[in-house]
């Protein structure tokens, strides 16, 4: 009868630490993605800037396509004229390119912004 082989031994891993593992788990993950858009939420304003920022909203990112729902067709005029600018904040603040494009929507119309007094 022959004998089995034993298999040879591997050295034992240190182990590892919790935020080696959620690095790990969170690279090339859909969960990426959502820390990278919550992040883009969290910092609109400074992405968009105070004069843009009230007047539309990220929705999300689809096929590298950032979703920003404005608040009428002259605020998608001026955020349309910011694209690139917009692109850089966002690329920057992922630091990987989160999105290559903007898709602008109208927001619906309870969604507009109030009047402004005196107008």
């Amino acid at each position: 009868m022959a004998r089995q082989q034993k298999k040879p031994r591997t050295a034992k891993k240190e182990p590892e630490g919790i935020a080696s593992i959620i690095a790990a788990l969170k690279a090339g993950s859909a969960l990426t993605k959502s820390f990278d858009e919550a992040r883009l939420w969290e910092r609109w304003p400074e992405v968009a800037g105070p004069h843009l920022m009230p007047h539309g909203r990220p929705l999300g990112v689809r096929d590298n396509t950032l979703i920003i729902e404005v608040a009428s067709a002259a605020w998608m005029h001026r955020f349309a004229y910011f694209r690139w600018d917009i692109l850089k904040q966002v690329n920057r603040l992922a630091g990987r390119e989160l999105a290559s494009d903007i898709f602008l929507t109208l927001a619906p119309d309870e969604k507009l912004e109030p009047p402004q007094q005196g107008v």
